[in-house]
């Protein structure tokens, strides 16, 4: 049985966006929210190798065609009749590493992560030399919560790729879950040492940062994201949290003042704002963000009780 350290899907990263801090609030998200952080997400959400199905690099007769036929359902979701067809095509040709592929990408489509690892180790059984195959095991391994064995495999795919900041910022998070700080950081900072605008690894060094308490560091770092992508409403955001946990109310004031000019129809930017207005005594302009948040909700989902 292999021992799960439960990482936050992330439905729930955008969850713990919501309006909570205020009651008229409501905790769904309309399709504007999630256009948005699909929008804000992607270039972030870079995968060295992207979670696709794999055609064979030479025809094998009727394995190749169920294999393409297999394709075809995965991609209009009908994944009982892609596994049929990926399951039939690696009967007839038991040895194809790809095939695996495709077989164990249906099952992480399902969530079946367990069955998605077993094939994919099968896969890298039969060609280990390809770090597509471990890469996406490692992958499936860290969405599932198996840390100690994702650890290796990705530093197992830094030798075969020669180094790549995902690469990094994976181990990074990952010895993180672990509690490893130290590790963590390092491994956060050598995918910013790779690629000094690498967003995600940056982002989480930020944030690392800001939890080990070292403030200025936070502060420097974040301060550079919002340099490299000024259309970042989190950079503001996360800038002005960590001003407000300095101490410094003004400078968390333009902060949240600039990320609510970028996207005004945000509503807890106006509750942060708020709350750093009622910690500097301005119960005025506190409420008026109250009611804009409140406002600026109803707006975005005009059937909320």
């Amino acid at each position: 049985m292999r021992k799960m350290i439960t990482i936050p899907s992330l439905a729930l990263v955008l969850a713990l966006f919501s309006c909570a801090l205020d009651v008229h609030a409501c905790s769904d998200w309309t399709q504007r929210d999630e256009s948005y952080w699909k929008k804000m997400s992607r270039e972030p959400r870079h995968f060295l190798f992207p979670l696709d199905a794999i055609s064979l690099s030479a025809p094998a007769g009727l394995s190749d065609s169920l294999n393409e036929d297999g394709i075809k359902a995965l991609a209009r979701g009908d994944y009982d009749g892609a596994k049929r067809d990926f399951s039939e095509a690696i009967r007839i040709s038991p040895d194809s590493a790809p095939l695996r592929h495709n077989l164990a990408l249906v099952f992480f489509r399902k969530s079946d992560l367990e069955r998605a690892v077993e094939v994919w180790k099968e896969a890298v059984l039969r060609d280990p030399g390809n770090p597509r195959y471990l890469y996406h095991l490692a992958f499936a391994l860290s969405s599932g919560g198996w840390v100690e064995e994702a650890i290796p495999l990705y530093q197992e795919l830094l030798t075969k790729v020669d180094g790549q900041p995902e690469i990094y910022n994976s181990l990074g998070q990952l010895f993180e879950v672990k509690g490893d700080v130290v590790r963590a950081e390092k491994n956060f900072g050598k995918a910013v040492t790779l690629r000094a605008d690498y967003l995600p690894a940056l982002n989480n060094l930020g944030r690392l940062y800001r939890k080990s308490g070292r403030t200025k560091e936070a502060a420097h770092v974040f301060r550079k994201i919002a340099r490299l992508r000024p259309e970042d409403v989190e950079s503001y955001r996360s800038l002005g949290e960590l001003y407000s946990d300095m101490g410094k109310k003004s400078a968390a004031v333009r902060c949240y003042r600039k990320a609510i000019r970028l996207r005004p129809d945000y509503p807890e930017l106006h509750l942060l704002l708020s709350g750093v207005y009622r910690e500097m005594g301005c119960t005025k302009k506190a409420h008026r963000e109250e009611l804009l948040a409140h406002a600026v909700t109803c707006r975005l989902r005009p059937n909320m009780e």
